[in-house]
């Protein structure tokens, strides 16, 4: 079943087909997958990242990451997901923050182009 959320995934995230078309297909695999193996804790991280992408529901997929990463704080799966919610938002800095202290300061140097590429079409 991981597989097929993953090809969704993929699918929606690169736009090679639209989420919309696909909403319908990933919670029907997410529902059987749960019926047939548990609300597990991979399957909530799933589920949250699919609000994401498929609902657009940011602030409830957001919500469900921090639980689940208060639940697992040491895995790298919920703390990339979240970034990619953080980023969708343009909370830049929070997205960065998920990051080891190592890495941060290429981050920081990747966000500053970022934003000066978005300044022209900032409100």
């Amino acid at each position: 079943m991981g597989g097929h959320f993953q090809h969704l995934f993929m699918l929606a995230s690169f736009v090679m087909q639209a989420p919309g078309e696909l909403a319908r297909p990933f919670w029907e695999a997410h529902n059987r997958a749960v019926q047939a193996c548990g609300n597990t804790w991979e399957r909530r991280l799933d589920a949250a990242y699919g609000r994401f992408v498929f609902d657009h529901d940011l602030a409830g997929a957001e919500r469900e990451m921090l639980q689940l990463q208060r639940e697992r704080p040491h895995s790298a799966h919920v703390y990339i997901r979240l970034a990619m919610v953080y980023l969708a938002a343009q909370r830049l800095d929070e997205a960065g923050s998920l990051l080891p202290p190592r890495r941060r300061r290429r981050a920081a140097t990747a966000v500053s182009i970022y934003r000066s590429a978005l300044a022209p079409f900032s409100p």
